[in-house]
């Protein structure tokens, strides 16, 4: 019992710290303030010059080489929270992954990118996945082994 009582106050202090330093509910980013994006939408914005829209690519480096939606560029997740000159100036960004249901890549970093302040962030649902099984070009480009 009286090692119970000297746990008492670390296990405030941890509530406490917890507290200050970012637990703050209006600071998260759930589920449900992600805004999917159909590929229908995506080739309507891909082909408007004016659309401003970036597609980031938050797979391994090796399976971006291996096969991209045109034009995206690749972050991985654990690189997503990085300042990035690449979407300074997007309107929209669209983060996608494999499409493959145990692969949650683009809803993670669609999360880290709105909480870092981009406003205008989509989730691609379905990912590569959908890309090529409706028909959408894939462009392949040389691995830097990452």
């Amino acid at each position: 019992m009286q090692h119970m009582k000297n746990m008492t106050p670390v296990v405030l202090a941890v509530i406490l710290l917890g507290a200050l330093v970012g637990c703050d509910p209006a600071d998260r980013v759930s589920d449900e303030d992600i805004e999917p994006i159909d590929y229908d939408r995506l080739v309507e914005l891909r082909a408007d010059p004016d659309s401003g829209v970036v597609l980031v690519d938050v797979r391994r480096e090796k399976d971006y080489a291996a096969g991209h939606i045109p034009g995206a560029i690749h972050i991985f997740l654990r690189d997503i929270n990085r300042p990035d000159r690449r979407l300074q100036t997007a309107k929209l960004i669209v983060v996608y992954d494999s499409g493959r249901g145990s692969d949650d890549l683009a809803r993670a970093a669609t999360k880290v990118l709105l909480k870092s302040g981009y406003g205008s962030v989509r989730e691609f649902r379905g990912g590569m996945l959908e890309w090529e099984t409706q028909g959408g070009r894939v462009e392949v480009s040389p691995s830097t082994g990452g």
